[in-house]
């Protein structure tokens, strides 16, 4: 519930595993199984990054501020509008948006608006038309390319007529 207020207010999270030292096989195939355990339990936050640790034996403990502070500097982070409209081509090419009673949704381009949180407005011919599943497919390609890990994007759309 808490990832889901996190992702809601588009605030920026780390996910930390204390007591990793407990772990009887603590080995990379472990962590990767843990990691995908997460994943599914925290689905709001799927690009948030897992760091384990042990605050015990002081392992890890050192990576939490700068992989914080990395994090923060994601919310600033600033995408040119060219660059984002050359991989807006490429994410609608792969995978177009579905029709939606008959009617063709039309993303003429993007920009960012603003940091913290990044804000993406997409200038469409009609706002209605664009479907939950295809604005999280849009989210998750941004981050794919252009990074923002641990960030929730905030994507608006605006009607400009077709």
């Amino acid at each position: 519930r808490i990832a889901g207020y996190i992702k809601k207010a588009y605030k920026g999270a780390l996910i930390v595993v204390n007591k990793w030292d407990l772990v009887k096989d603590s080995g990379q195939e472990a962590m990767e199984h843990a990691k995908k355990e997460i994943r599914k339990r925290f689905k709001s936050l799927p690009n948030a990054p897992i760091l384990f640790i042990s605050a015990k034996l002081k392992q890890g403990t050192k990576k939490i501020l700068p992989m914080a502070r990395e994090i923060f500097g994601e919310m600033k982070k600033r995408i040119p509008t060219s660059l984002l409209n050359d991989e807006l081509k490429k994410i609608l090419a792969a995978y177009p948006p579905a029709s939606v009673k008959g009617e063709n949704l039309e993303i003429f381009y993007a920009t960012q608006a603003e940091g913290a949180p990044p804000t993406f407005v997409f200038f469409v011919n009609d706002k209605n038309l664009v479907s939950a599943s295809y604005k999280r497919y849009l989210e998750n390609k941004l981050q794919e390319h252009f990074g923002f890990g641990g960030i929730p994007l905030h994507l608006l759309f605006k009607d400009i007529g077709g």
